[in-house]
């Protein structure tokens, strides 16, 4: 199914549900709505809309103690409802009373996703929404849940949203939109290297696409933990040798030159000691991929991708920041086909 299949069954849904504006109230809103994609993965939930990116670690601390809450930075964020008190984040993660994304149904509340998102600028606006998925068998209810009024106070700030449109993305396919005036005609074999499962997908030149059920295998979260483990780094980021340290920790650092108390120049090491025979299996399953021999293209995407870019770059086209590749390519095609 492609991109505007799937908005049109959003926009059925709306009319049944009676959640999106109407024409003639669009026609008089004072201020154009919102676009906004969420990427809610499993690692980490990435946003871009009209004010850029924003990146959160996709865990959370019910009841979160004032220490925590001072931690309130543009990567964690405190959410009050009626139903609960949290704090999202990198240092919410961190705690050993964390509750992480790769062990939930990131389909059973996707509204819990959506929250710490808000901007207090997006108060009183309506959205239109952008959300990645990998069955669409969950589609039709995320949709449900997400279409309609919002509530929650976001790092002290009260705000309130409207979604009133809804488009969904499978995973990867933000990218293929972001970049498929600069690919070959013909399909496209795209693999998805994201935290907790790889999905891979072969796209036709029309968007249209297929490919198995995402897998575990070649996960960011499989080299994390590899990480952990080492000696090394369990010496210097754990306080007790029978507990390794914080895979939510090690994550982050990845994307950084120094972690904790290990220096640049230890970390490095470190990284290019688990991160090249990644790359060697991430490799080798592309190009003896089953599908190989039948497209034109060959793309990578996704936080994995983003660690080995300058050596898949010599089999795979990897796009810029393949990391927030998806989000920026959906918002850009959610915004060419709704014209604001």
């Amino acid at each position: 199914m492609t991109t505007l299949q799937l908005n049109s069954l959003a926009k059925e849904s709306q009319s049944r549900n009676g959640s999106a504006a109407s024409p003639g109230a669009s026609k008089n809103r004072p201020t154009p709505p919102i676009v906004k994609v969420v990427d809610a993965g499993h690692g980490e939930i990435k946003v871009w809309d009209n004010h850029g990116l924003m990146i959160i670690q996709n865990g959370y601390v019910t009841n979160p103690d004032r220490g925590m809450l001072r931690a309130r930075n543009a990567g964690n964020h405190s959410v009050v409802t009626k139903d609960y008190r949290r704090l999202y984040g990198d240092v919410a993660c961190s705690s050993s009373k964390a509750i992480l994304a790769v062990n939930a149904d990131k389909a059973a509340n996707p509204v819990d996703m959506l929250l710490p998102t808000l901007r207090p600028e997006d108060d009183g606006q309506d959205i239109i929404l952008g959300w990645f998925h990998w069955d669409e068998d969950e589609l039709a209810p995320i949709q449900e849940r997400l279409l309609g009024q919002h509530q929650a106070t976001v790092d002290g700030h009260d705000i309130t949203v409207n979604v009133t449109d809804f488009y969904g993305f499978a995973e990867g396919m933000g990218t293929w939109h972001l970049i498929n005036d600069d690919l070959s005609d013909g399909d496209t074999l795209l693999y998805v290297l994201g935290f907790g499962t790889t999905e891979k997908r072969v796209i036709r030149s029309d968007g249209s696409y297929f490919g198995p059920d995402p897998d575990r295998s070649l996960t960011v979260s499989d080299l994390v933990k590899a990480i952990a483990s080492d000696p090394f780094v369990a010496s210097k980021l754990s306080n007790r040798p029978d507990v390794p340290p914080s895979e939510a920790l090690i994550a982050a650092g990845l994307r950084k030159d120094s972690i904790g108390s290990i220096s640049a120049e230890h970390w490095a090491i470190v990284k290019q000691k688990y991160i090249a025979p990644w790359y060697e299996q991430v490799q080798e399953a592309l190009i003896s991929d089953e599908y190989i021999q039948r497209v034109n293209n060959r793309v990578l995407t996704g936080g994995g991708a983003a660690l080995i870019a300058p050596y898949a770059s010599e089999f795979a086209v990897v796009p810029t920041d393949p990391g927030t590749a998806c989000v920026r390519g959906a918002y850009e095609h959610i915004r060419s086909v709704v014209g604001v």
